[in-house]
């Protein structure tokens, strides 16, 4: 071998060399930042409980606060009624109600400061938490890199574009459709806490008053048990809106038009927007999935125009039409930009975002049309090889249910085009 082909040899072998070692050192820090990853994963979920404890034991102190409160009160109460008829009461009792108010007044201090050291604590661990969510987002940023650059030096050419984009795509979603159920659930929990939780608590507090006076007024105790009855009202009011908003039972038993009639005079009733709701074409069944998705569509676009178009009336168009279902949801609100929205950075492109990845997975087509000051329309086409047949309702016109075997008519049963 002469000396140029030697040289060559070597300049080969250290190049090889210093590839395979790089691309080793790169598996290192990829299983390393991947490690790191999962750490953080872990510590996140302990830190979450730990936030949970720490506001349940402030919830526990509030509570504690708020009857030590009322008991000062009650003390501060009797020490006044002491003072103006001082001669009525005992040494003994004046002692005991001096040092009754003494006693409640250091608990309800050392109470009050239990209370801010808990709030204190949960504010720090919600940092810490909003802290590693932020190294968190990065390591996966950061094991994502690596693992597109460890496919590209390992060779994997080929499919390298299109596994990237399915990663990002995927990703992407996957931490939106996250942060939707966790919002979704934070929302829910907020709404059954501050309406039929609160209203429940002061059912007990009125039911333990209307006791105390079932031996009094009677006219007064029919009175009260008129407010709690009202009470009751309002209570299952807020539950069936609650459970609405999760899943509507009518979309099961009679299908998405009479269930999107439901909710557009439920919608029309509370906000009092103008919506109008045409139907055209034969009504009929779908699949649970297509039912469940295109009401949502038609949900998220009426909650999208309410909250921000600024729109004084919407029109919802379902057309069984023969090449599949279309939906137009249209308003004369503000308008905007479709170019300009970000998908995911804002609560609006976010549920652009979802609109579109429920049309997408009945195999359909999703558009947004929009302008500044043109308002905005949605149009939904899911063909009906994505639309499907549910299962044992084959052919059934839509609003009949199955009760015990046998079909049910609904409010929403037609065979005749609507306008």
């Amino acid at each position: 071998m002469d000396a140029a082909n030697f040289a060559f040899s070597l300049d080969e072998q250290l190049i090889e060399k210093v590839f395979q070692g790089s691309l080793d050192a790169l598996r290192q820090a990829h299983h390393q930042m991947f490690e790191f990853a999962e750490a953080a994963r872990e510590e996140r979920i302990r830190l979450k409980q730990l936030i949970e404890q720490a506001k349940e034991q402030v919830t526990v102190c509030i509570r504690q606060v708020d009857e030590l409160e009322a008991q000062s009160n009650a003390a501060r109460t009797r020490l006044v009624e002491i003072s103006r008829n001082y001669t009525r009461f005992t040494s003994e009792e004046i002692r005991e109600a001096y040092e009754r108010a003494e006693r409640i007044m250091v608990a309800l201090g050392a109470a009050r400061e239990r209370e801010r050291a808990l709030r204190q604590r949960r504010d720090d661990l919600e940092r810490q938490l909003r802290h590693l969510e932020n190294l968190l987002s990065r390591a996966e940023q950061v094991v994502s890199q690596v693992s597109v650059a460890l496919d590209f030096l390992s060779g994997n050419l080929a499919s390298l574009t299109d596994q990237v984009e399915g990663m990002r795509e995927r990703a992407f979603v996957a931490r939106h459709v996250i942060r939707a159920q966790e919002e979704e659930r934070r929302r829910l929990a907020r709404e059954l806490h501050d309406g039929p939780a609160q209203m429940l608590a002061n059912l007990m507090l009125r039911l333990d008053i209307a006791e105390r006076m079932v031996e009094g007024d009677g006219n007064q105790v029919r009175y009260e048990l008129q407010d709690i009855k009202g009470l009751v009202k309002e209570t299952l009011k807020d539950l069936r809106r609650s459970m609405f908003n999760l899943r509507p039972m009518t979309l099961d038993d009679l299908g998405l038009v009479p269930t999107l009639r439901g909710y557009v005079e439920s919608v029309k009733e509370q906000s009092g927007l103008d919506i109008e709701l045409q139907v055209l074409g034969r009504e009929r069944r779908l699949s649970p999935t297509a039912e469940a998705a295109l009401f949502r569509v038609v949900q998220e676009a009426i909650h999208n125009a309410q909250r921000h178009a600024h729109c004084t009336r919407v029109l919802v168009r379902v057309e069984f039409g023969p090449q599949g279902v279309g939906l137009v949801i249209q308003d004369n609100g503000v308008g905007f930009d479709p170019e300009t929205v970000d998908p995911g950075s804002a609560e609006s492109g976010l549920g652009l975002l979802h609109m579109r990845e429920r049309v997408h997975f009945l195999q359909g087509k999703f558009r947004v049309q929009s302008a500044p000051g043109r308002g905005t329309k949605v149009r939904v086409h899911v063909p009906w090889n994505g639309a499907g047949e549910p299962d044992g309702l084959a052919g059934r016109p839509a609003g009949q249910a199955r009760v015990k075997g046998k079909v049910v008519p609904g409010n929403g049963d037609s065979s005749r085009n609507r306008g």
